[in-house]
């Protein structure tokens, strides 16, 4: 197991692509923290990793609350003992032109996206140091990395947001963290998508035929469903679990 003993935080864990995250890294030995603000889902998913034999712990998360962030760090120690691996997955798209847009549409895109990265990332740097070092992967999909047909400007802006953030010059704080590495995935799909026949711009795409169909295969290694494509401030071939 590539994550025994490792302790990962993940934001939106309750449902969709972070929920089936948080199950592949439970059944890769890490024990697990799912932030959201959907609590009944979140504890259902939190139940249902437990059954098992996992160990998963949901926490109330608004990933724009800075108290929330540090709530759910705090957690995260106080019950595991550490924090190894954070992934910024939360986030959340918006459809219509410009025009269409409400200030208020894209202020939350950019909170939850971009801000949300930030806060977590911050907060969670102290403990990884700690811990002497961790991972980071910055991920804030609502959709996946390349907006979807009728994607709103926010969203793009806040992929481009948070893949500048990602790949800071080497004198940033975050750099500075023992042994971390961070990643963005240059397209994200949710695990659904894996067998599910879609339609692009009139044609027919069977997502299980592409590299996302790795989030349906046990037998594909955790880096290449989670990280790959990579962009590591470290250059290096694979994240440092």
């Amino acid at each position: 197991m590539r994550l025994e003993n490792k302790v990962a935080i993940i934001s939106g864990g309750a449902r969709g692509m972070g929920a089936q995250e948080a199950r592949l890294f439970a059944s890769e030995g890490a024990r697990v923290v799912i932030g959201d603000v959907l609590d009944d889902v979140g504890r259902q998913t939190e139940a249902e990793i437990n059954e098992t034999g996992a160990e998963c712990l949901f926490v109330h998360l608004d990933v724009t609350s800075e108290d929330d962030w540090r709530n759910a760090v705090s957690a995260a120690v106080s019950r595991f003992g550490r924090v190894d691996i954070l992934v910024n997955n939360a986030g959340i798209s918006t459809r219509g032109g410009i025009e269409d847009m409400t200030a208020e549409q894209w202020e939350l895109t950019m909170d939850i996206n971009v801000k949300g990265v930030f806060l977590g990332t911050r907060e969670v740097i102290p403990a990884m140091r700690d811990a002497g070092g961790g991972s980071i992967i910055n991920i804030s999909s609502g959709a996946g990395i390349a907006p979807a047909p009728g994607t709103s400007g926010a969203y793009a802006a806040s992929k481009g947001a948070v893949r500048l953030f990602t790949s800071p010059p080497p004198s940033s704080t975050p750099a500075r963290v023992s042994g971390a590495t961070r990643y963005t995935p240059a397209r994200c799909r949710p695990p659904c998508w894996a067998t599910r026949r879609t339609t692009r711009n009139g044609s027919p795409r069977r997502w299980g035929g592409s590299r996302w169909g790795a989030w349906a295969s046990p037998s594909r290694s955790l880096t290449a469903c989670s990280t790959w494509p990579a962009t590591s401030l470290r250059s290096s071939p694979a994240p440092r679990w």
